[in-house]
């Protein structure tokens, strides 16, 4: 899944979902990447997009990039 900046969605990234609203991507299905607390072997069903950890609204599956969804930092080290 990409950003509407054009940018793919990577383990490990602070995101906006919306405006006051912010998460953190705990797995990126269509890079295989899965957080520690979010192994492969549970998620993978989903099959592509990514699983988004919100501060306020709890755990959210994005498989097509929202608008509003936007990439404010990438974690230190990722790709």
């Amino acid at each position: 899944m990409r950003y509407a900046d054009g940018s793919d969605a990577r383990l490990g990234d602070r995101v906006e979902l919306w405006e006051g609203s912010h998460g953190r991507v705990v797995c990126s299905l269509d890079t295989n990447e899965f957080g520690e607390s979010f192994p492969r072997e549970r998620w993978s069903h989903l099959r592509s997009g990514v699983l988004v950890q919100a501060d306020a609204a709890g755990l959210l599956h994005y498989k097509h990039p929202d608008e509003t969804l936007k990439l404010l930092a990438r974690e230190q080290g990722a790709r």
